[in-house]
């Protein structure tokens, strides 16, 4: 609905626009000149709200007016969907020609999804930060190793992506395997830190978008070549099968769209490859690629039940007169609070790895978004549009609630 609505106003907003800067030619004014002035009128310390006032509940009526094509609109989707579901993906046969890139493949939806693709008969090409992770995998695959390759991968090297990129060469130009084809990339690969930000040090930021978003624009940048020869292969109906539109599918989080308190450098790093993931699928549209931003909720992975300890990292790193300024009871609860947040309010992650796979796989193109989680889909997307000093107040205290206050806190 919020959708529809702001295209509604987009639209209506630049017919406007035209309508005025015909106006301002007719007459021979600078059209800058008034719409400047317009735009200070709207930012006047008092008469702003009273715009506000007008121009909020006349959205809200435009809305519920858009209610109903909204219900449509999802009917449709609803038909689509079940249309697509009868054939979601190519014959099994022809998968092990397809490969599929994962990052982040030592543990939690990298593993998974890995896992998931090669028992559905795909050429997995995962990538592994550890040797254990690659390991592990070979152990899990031995009965089809051919689909599986392991590769060591790690997202902050550039160098390391040169590597990966080069064994997915090879694979490409295995001749005596016919035709091959990149199918899609899932960036995967991502770290959190846990904790309030003052206690976070920069090396902890530096860490956190290290991963999450250079490394996600590394992997990106790498496999895109390989992408667009399969867009143009598509395209041009090369094979004796059809191919599906090839894809990058980036995994942000929910926290990159609303903001979650304790852990502030992972939201910062996702909000940020989520503004990524939107302009790469603008600008590679062109191509005939498609990208979709994958947004889970919590959901339960190692990534989750290593906050607690995170938290105990982070403190210990702090000097003493930052530890004295919180007290031990603030940080045991800021512990507590983690622990209980990132179990007892954790999702299955069985639904995310389904969502990946999907994405991954699909016959026709993904949705350019993909929402993770009841609570996600039904609570904090409408939490977004609320005004900050209320969702923030109703996040924080939902995350927070336990929390011990500073000790140095001067509302103690």
């Amino acid at each position: 609905m919020s959708a529809a609505l702001l295209v509604l106003l987009l639209v209506c907003g630049g017919t406007a626009a035209l309508g005025v800067r015909n106006l301002l030619r007719s007459t021979g004014n600078p059209p800058g000149r008034l719409l400047n002035e317009i735009n200070k009128r709207l930012h006047h310390g008092v008469l702003q709200h009273l715009f506000d006032a007008a121009f909020w509940p006349a959205a809200c009526v435009l809305a519920g007016l858009l209610a109903p094509f909204v219900m449509l609109y999802k009917l449709f989707c609803f038909v689509q969907a079940a249309i697509s579901s009868l054939e979601p993906e190519l014959p099994a046969h022809t998968r092990s020609q397809l490969a599929i890139v994962v990052s982040g493949c030592d543990s939690g939806f990298g593993w998974a999804v890995a896992m998931e693709l090669w028992s559905r008969g795909y050429t997995v090409i995962a990538g592994c930060f550890s040797e254990n992770g690659i390991q592990r995998l070979n152990a899990a695959t031995t009965s089809s190793a051919l689909r599986m390759l392991c590769i060591p991968l790690d997202v902050t090297s550039d160098g390391s992506l040169k590597s990966a990129a080069a064994n997915v060469q090879a694979w490409l130009n295995d001749s005596k395997a016919g035709k091959r084809r990149l199918l899609s990339v899932v960036c995967n690969a991502g770290v959190g830190t846990g904790g309030p930000a003052d206690w976070l040090q920069m090396s902890d930021f530096e860490r956190d978008f290290s991963v999450n978003f250079f490394g996600t624009i590394r992997t990106c940048k790498a496999f895109l070549p390989f992408l667009k020869q399969t867009a143009t292969a598509a395209l041009n109906n090369e094979g004796t099968v059809a191919i599906p539109p090839p894809r990058l599918v980036v995994v942000s989080s929910m926290s990159g769209k609303l903001p979650v308190p304790l852990l502030a450098s992972y939201s910062a790093s996702k909000h940020a490859v989520a503004a990524y993931a939107s302009c790469l699928r603008m600008e590679l549209a062109v191509f005939g690629i498609s990208v979709t931003t994958v947004f889970p909720s919590f959901h339960l992975t190692p990534l989750l039940t290593a906050c607690s300890p995170e938290v105990e990292r982070v403190w210990g790193n702090l000097s003493d007169e930052k530890r004295a300024e919180y007290g031990t009871a603030c940080m045991v609860s800021v512990k507590k609070a983690a622990a209980q947040f990132m179990t007892d309010w954790a999702w299955d992650a069985q639904r995310v790895t389904d969502a990946l796979v999907q994405a991954a796989s699909s016959a026709a193109s993904p949705p350019s978004e993909l929402i993770v989680g009841a609570d996600a889909r039904y609570g904090l997307q409408l939490l977004r549009y609320l005004p900050p000093a209320l969702s923030e107040g109703i996040v924080y205290k939902w995350i927070t609630w336990s929390m011990v206050p500073p000790a140095g806190a001067p509302a103690c």
